[in-house]
């Protein structure tokens, strides 16, 4: 549940990140109504993000991810909201072998 977890955890709280990582991961994608509140609560806390966070990234392990689609509808309230992000795949599923790669390359990043 660490994608998920970051996504609930970030919306509530965008003032305490400079940084999110956002691994195999969206809200749940069959209940429309949920994502139509996540975009509006998105709208309302753009400006913080903007201000606090440095990097916004998403990754995936491909469209053999079980997660990819929910991911992808994600990203569209993201859009509708207009947050930018950077997004990433890389194949090999939901699966440890795409996110210690998705690990070191965002360690990477914070720690230039």
């Amino acid at each position: 549940m660490g994608g998920l977890e970051t996504l609930n955890t970030f919306i509530r709280y965008p003032e305490r990140f400079g940084y999110i990582n956002v691994m195999s991961s969206g809200w749940f994608g069959s209940d429309e109504a949920a994502l139509k509140g996540q975009t509006e609560q998105l709208r309302k806390i753009a400006p913080k993000l903007k201000k606090n966070v440095r990097l916004l990234r998403f990754t995936m392990g491909g469209r053999e991810d079980f997660a990819w689609e929910n991911c992808q509808k994600t990203l569209k309230c993201f859009d509708d909201a207009g947050i930018k992000y950077e997004y990433s795949e890389t194949r090999g599923g939901h699966s440890w072998h795409v996110w210690h790669y998705d690990l070191r390359d965002f360690a990477l990043r914070l720690f230039k």
